[in-house]
């Protein structure tokens, strides 16, 4: 019911994206890199640990 109630309101809810910014690149994955940036279907391909990176977001205007 809760959902429905959102919905009226215009609100979404949206599923939690780790990583910040923008997708820039899949990179060989390092002791202290983040294990929630980890991506496993190029880890399950390629048999060795791939990781996500991002970059910061450019080009995007916030008003307060």
């Amino acid at each position: 019911m809760r959902n429905v109630f959102l919905m009226y309101e215009g609100a979404k809810v949206r599923k939690y994206k780790s990583g910040f910014g923008e997708f820039a690149k899949i990179r060989n994955y390092v002791v202290g890199d983040d294990p929630r940036k980890i991506n496993w279907r190029q880890t399950a391909k390629l048999q060795e640990v791939m990781t996500n990176e991002y970059e910061p977001e450019h080009g995007k205007y916030i008003t307060i």
